[in-house]
């Protein structure tokens, strides 16, 4: 037998998993391996890669992009 699951179900099946071994007490902090909580961890996670370069791509088309990264700049150096 063959199924496929959606990252939104797996995510389900666990959190229904992780909350009934709460309930009994029988939860423990390391019940999954740092891979697993990684995994689960990236299910869940919205990609806002795209999204991100995107807008770092308006910012920089705008004007005056010289002036803001001295200005950063000039910030930067002298709260250090």
């Amino acid at each position: 037998m063959h199924f496929e699951l959606h990252s939104w179900q797996i995510v389900a099946i666990l959190a229904t998993y992780l909350f009934a071994a709460s309930a009994k007490g029988t939860a423990r902090a390391d019940a999954l391996t740092p891979r697993a909580t990684s995994g689960v961890t990236a299910l869940t996670r919205i990609d806002r890669t795209e999204h991100d370069l995107a807008a770092l791509v308006r910012s920089a088309a705008r004007p005056g992009l010289k002036t803001r990264i001295e200005n950063y700049r000039s910030r930067v150096m002298h709260t250090q």
